[in-house]
């Protein structure tokens, strides 16, 4: 995501990892900054154009997540000859961690959700199969036997991912 763009340049564009600032914060892990981003010869200069069309001057970048699961780069930037120093990297530190918590929560409330509903889809196979099962026959009465075979095997592997990694 991009906010505060002169150009559409940065949109869509791919952090690879260890290219430029954020591709260098996203595999060493932690914050850094350059007060001259075109003449660093701390980072590479694979975003050059982009960076250049933004008219940044210079740039900071925190981890978002902690290895194995690092979950995205922030970025900051300023287009004026100021500099970042240490209370701009405390702030954009403690943004980059409230975002990897928000991340987190959210993505453990969609797989909660995701569980619930194939919990409630293997309730109702099992109810269906109690109900419905003992009126049907032939070979209508084996497909519904295959319907809830079905339904009854996503719960189990939901449960296998539960809880989450993160």
């Amino acid at each position: 995501h991009t906010a505060g763009n002169r150009t559409d340049r940065f949109h869509g564009v791919v952090l690879r990892s260890g290219c430029g600032l954020g591709g260098k914060v996203f595999v060493e892990g932690r914050l850094a900054w350059v007060n001259d981003y075109f003449r660093s010869p701390e980072i590479t200069h694979d975003y050059d154009g982009e960076v250049a069309a933004e008219r940044i001057q210079c740039m900071i970048a925190a981890p978002i997540g902690a290895a194995p699961q690092r979950l995205g780069v922030l970025l900051a930037g300023l287009r004026d000859d100021g500099g970042f120093g240490d209370r701009a990297a405390a702030i954009v530190e403690t943004v980059a961690e409230r975002t990897a918590q928000a991340l987190v929560a959210a993505e453990r409330a969609r797989r909660a959700v995701e569980a619930a509903v194939y919990q409630e889809r293997a309730q109702l196979a099992s109810d269906l199969h109690e109900s419905v099962g003992a009126t049907l026959s032939g070979e209508a009465a084996q497909r519904f036997r295959d319907v809830i075979r079905r339904m009854r095997t996503q719960a189990p592997l939901l449960r296998k991912a539960w809880p989450p990694p993160i």
